[in-house]
């Protein structure tokens, strides 16, 4: 069916986690200034990266399950910007109830490997028991993007290998980010799910933002 046009950007209101500052004594002068240079170079912070995020949910309270993923998601994240959810049907195992999908781009300071283990305790958190490949699931977390990094390791592969071919992941994230560009195929979000086959597309329902839905 077509899909309504949704507009991007939707910003969920979630607070940004901030670190507790610790003050230390101030050093003036050139002293100073090399202390504190040399301070960066032992302990430099580690720089924040923009990612973009996939949720997916068919069991339960499917809007209560995205909710709680991304509160406990929200100290490393801080505050997500939101493409609306989308109903969609169940991809590789059709016996099952639709999912609720939707991508979420957020900022961290976390490494793509310790955000993909920190992805794996918020879904059991929130209730995931082990399943059958492309079986029903209380949530689904995936590591969609993580800056213009290209990683292809046996337990971590970023952008997400299947991101171009999956409808109920191009669909929210070209409402979301439309300009995204793959860093690989160095397409857009829009390219990428203009040469979908239709089949991938046509169930897919717009449900509303998360606020609405």
């Amino acid at each position: 069916m077509p899909l309504s046009p949704a507009s991007a950007g939707n910003t969920s209101g979630y607070a940004s986690a901030r670190p507790e500052l610790v003050e230390e004594p101030a050093l003036s002068g050139a002293k100073g200034r090399a202390e504190a240079l040399r301070n960066f170079c032992l302990h430099p912070s580690p720089a924040v990266v923009q990612v973009y995020l996939g949720l997916g949910t068919n069991l339960g309270d499917r809007i209560h399950n995205l909710k709680r993923a991304l509160r406990l998601l929200e100290p490393d994240c801080g505050s997500f910007a939101c493409s609306s959810v989308y109903e969609t049907p169940p991809w590789g195992d059709p016996d099952q109830p639709p999912f609720l999908n939707m991508v979420v781009r957020g900022q961290t300071r976390l490494s793509a490997a310790e955000l993909l283990r920190r992805l794996k305790e918020v879904e059991t958190r929130v209730g995931r028991r082990p399943s059958h490949r492309w079986g029903p699931r209380v949530i689904d977390l995936d590591l969609l993007a993580y800056g213009d990094q290209i990683v292809d390791e046996p337990e971590l592969q970023v952008p997400h290998p299947h991101l171009h071919e999956r409808g109920f992941v191009l669909v929210p994230l070209a409402d979301l980010a439309p300009n995204w560009r793959h860093p690989a195929l160095r397409q857009t979000a829009t390219e990428l799910l203009a040469r979908l086959p239709s089949r991938e597309t046509a169930d897919i329902e717009r449900i509303g933002t998360l606020a609405e839905a």
